[in-house]
């Protein structure tokens, strides 16, 4: 599905919204992202899961598990998953986490098996890549490794206030792989200067990112495009 397909669905459901908000990193934003409103309609929860498989597989030809980080990495996994099966790629397992280790049942820190072979992150925003961290922790104590990560937005942001280096530059660096995203803030830009009723949030969002974006992030986007 063409990205202007996921950011329709995104505006339609609320999932997307323009105006100003402050985030978990105290960042303030003209804009928020929130993938638990498209995971509410089994449109856009299909139509997503769809596309990440296509994208998933586009970058990873051979892999043997994806990895939903909890709390809304699981839906992703699990919905992409499914629709990896019904496109016909070879079968692969499925891991997610807890954020609290269960003692009882199905215990441990997984819901059912640990993570194994080339594994695959699935998650929804990249902002300074602490989720995607601690979920690479988890991938390489379990034995398995990480091959890509694959989100359905990245704000473009830098890593953090005094260095220039992306956040998705920094994750290529230190985890040594590829990260792949659905949308970006270029892309949200984009989409408002082509739709009359989203013009006047336009240079809040690019005033935004000439404060937090990261100067190389069209190398990077290159990089990974032809990787």
């Amino acid at each position: 599905m063409p990205k202007h397909t996921i950011m329709t669905l995104a505006f339609k459901l609320n999932a997307l919204k323009l105006g100003e908000f402050t985030l978990k990193s105290g960042r303030s934003s003209p804009y928020f992202f929130d993938v638990s409103a498209l995971l509410q309609n089994s449109e856009a929860w299909w139509t997503l899961a769809q596309t990440l498989a296509k994208t998933v597989h586009t970058h990873n030809k051979h892999i043997d598990c994806l990895f939903g980080p909890a709390y809304k990495g699981i839906p992703l996994a699990t919905a992409t998953a499914c629709a990896w099966q019904q496109a016909g790629y070879a079968p692969l397992q499925v891991a997610c986490n807890r954020k609290e280790i269960k003692s009882h049942g199905d215990s441990g820190q997984f819901m059912g098996l640990a993570p194994q072979g080339h594994t695959v992150i699935l998650d929804d925003v990249i902002t300074a890549g602490t989720a995607i961290h601690h979920a690479h922790q988890l991938i390489t104590a379990a034995g398995a490794t990480l091959k890509s990560i694959c989100t359905v937005f990245d704000r473009q942001e830098r890593y953090s206030s005094d260095i220039k280096q992306s956040t998705r530059a920094h994750l290529q660096h230190t985890l040594n792989c590829p990260v792949i995203s659905l949308l970006t803030l270029d892309d949200l830009i984009e989409y408002t200067q082509t739709h009359s009723h989203l013009k006047r949030y336009t240079p809040a969002l690019e005033a935004h990112r000439i404060q937090w974006g990261s100067p190389s992030n069209q190398t990077e986007y290159m990089y990974v495009k032809t990787a």
